[in-house]
Formats: C-alpha cells, structure tokens, sequence
C-alpha cells in the first residue's frame, strides 16, 4: 500500500511538473508573438503623427508593461517596452492628448448624453503610468481636483464595481508612475486595481509643493532631476523653510527684524550719569577746600 502510495505521488508531482512546463512553453511562444507584433506595429508607426501615432501604440505601451509586472519575461519584452514608451513621449503634446481624452470622457458621462467612454477614459490613465515625464506628472497632479463622480451611489456595477472617479485614478497612477521618493509606496505591483482616498490628499500635497518650486521629483532607474518645466540641476526635497519676518524701516534706518529685541541703552546712560556725579562731587570738594584755607 504504501508503495502505491509512492507511486501515485511521484506520478502526480511529474504531470504537475510537465503541465508547468507545458504552461511556460506555451507563454514563452505568446511574449515572443507579441514583441514581434509590437516591433511590426512600431515600424508601421513611423508612418503616423500626432495623435493618431500616440493613440496607436498605446495598447503596446500598456501590454508590454503588463508583461514587465509580471516578471519573469525575456529581454526582448524589456527592449520593445522601452522603445514603445520612448516613442511615444518623443510625440509632442501626447500628455496633453490623453488629459484631453479623460476630460472629455468624462464631460460626456456626467452629461449622460450616451457619448462618454469609460473605459477609454480608464486604458488612458493605464497607458500614463508607463510614460514617465514633468508632461504625464503634470497632467496627473491637475486631475487629483477633479472630482466630479457621475457614478456615486450607481447600481448594476456589483461584479465589476462603478467606474472611478477621476481624482482617484490620478493618484493610483501616479503612485505606479514610479517616482523615486514617492509619498506613497506602490501597493499595486501587479497592476491590480485599489484606491484609498487618503492617497489623495497625499498627493495633493506633493504636487502642490512640486507646481511652487520647492520640490523637485526624479524616476525609478533615472537620477535625472526634474520640475514641471523640465530638467533642473538643482534638487530640492520640500518647502523651504520660512524666515523671520522682517519689517522694513521708513526713516531711513534700514531693516528690523522683529524677531530681535533692540538693545537696550540702559547701562551707556547709567555709566555717564555716574561719572557726571563723580566730577560733580569732585568739584564741590574741590571748593570746599579752597574756601577753607583762605
């Protein structure tokens, strides 16, 4: 008995193993199949401009990222990955083509007139997060104060969940957007999906600090340091720290820092009152003694 036990054990642990091994055959000839079709298409690519260019490869940027998440992937996916995203921020204006994409989506849904997308509003928020510029920081720190919800409160998304609002999927992008030192840490390696309102109002702080010029940001894999008008030398961590306000003299006696307490003139008065007494005394003595020997 216990050598049939055996026996189906060792049997079930080789077709297990076979079966993996089918299974990451069958993946590895997939990847391979789509860096070929993704190597096709960016050729076919050079042939576009402008939107039509960005919108094309977008689907390319998204699922080569999605492969990278997963691990586990050839070279190849890495190089096609990088020359996908790279192209497409080489596009001028291809930020502002998806915040004009999410914005309008969204003008459409909370109008109701049948013309919003809200899944073309979703996949751009997905391709951003695998382009990362100022371009796409900016465009994602303006949409964390749009929060307009056209679904709150909506029934009929109980198995997929209502559609996001805007503000939402703006952090959560920015979060996978792989920003060194970024106020939050990446939750969703995997690409799932999850929010959390205090990620917010975190990021709001951050990109508020960014837009004043008091802090500067870099990306995973590039100490290139960056503001929202490019690339800076200079880095900067957070709000610089206030100085003590001074007021600023009108007779002419320059600055004051109120900070400061004037020095008192006590004791120069003290000491020349003294010394007036002294000479005073002296001199009365002085007189006294000449009216006495006369």
């Amino acid at each position: 008995m216990k050598k049939l036990i055996v026996i189906i054990a060792f049997m079930s642990s080789s077709l297990s193993l076979s079966l993996s091994e089918e299974v990451w055959q069958q993946e590895r000839r997939m990847e391979a199949e789509q860096v070929e079709l993704w190597k096709g298409n960016l050729e076919k690519s050079s042939r576009l401009s402008g939107s039509d260019k960005v919108d094309f490869l977008s689907l390319g940027a998204r699922s080569m990222g999605h492969r990278i998440r997963l691990g586990n992937h050839s070279s190849d996916v890495e190089v096609i990955y990088k020359m996908i995203r790279e192209t497409i921020m080489a596009i001028p204006g291809y930020a502002d083509y998806y915040d004009k994409k999410i914005r309008r989506n969204m003008d459409d849904e909370v109008a109701k007139n049948g013309k919003g997308n809200e899944r073309e509003r979703m996949w751009a928020f997905q391709t951003l997060e695998h382009l990362p510029s100022p371009e796409t920081v900016k465009v994602l720190g303006e949409l964390l104060y749009d929060d307009r919800d056209p679904y709150k409160g909506a029934t009929g998304f109980e198995d997929t969940g209502a559609p996001r609002p805007n503000f939402r999927y703006a952090s959560m992008t920015l979060t996978r957007l792989g920003i060194q030192k970024a106020p939050m840490k990446n939750k969703y390696p995997d690409g799932s999906v999850g929010y959390d309102d205090s990620e917010v109002e975190t990021w709001k702080v951050w990109y508020e600090q960014v837009k004043a010029g008091t802090r500067t940001f870099s990306f995973e894999g590039d100490d290139t340091i960056y503001n929202l008008a490019g690339r800076t030398s200079v880095a900067r961590d957070g709000p610089v720290q206030s100085r003590p306000e001074r007021k600023v003299s009108t007779t002419g006696g320059g600055n004051h820092d109120l900070t400061t307490k004037p020095a008192s003139r006590a004791p120069g008065v003290i000491a020349v009152l003294l010394l007036l007494g002294i000479a005073a005394f002296t001199v009365k003595k002085i007189k006294s003694r000449a009216t006495e020997t006369k």
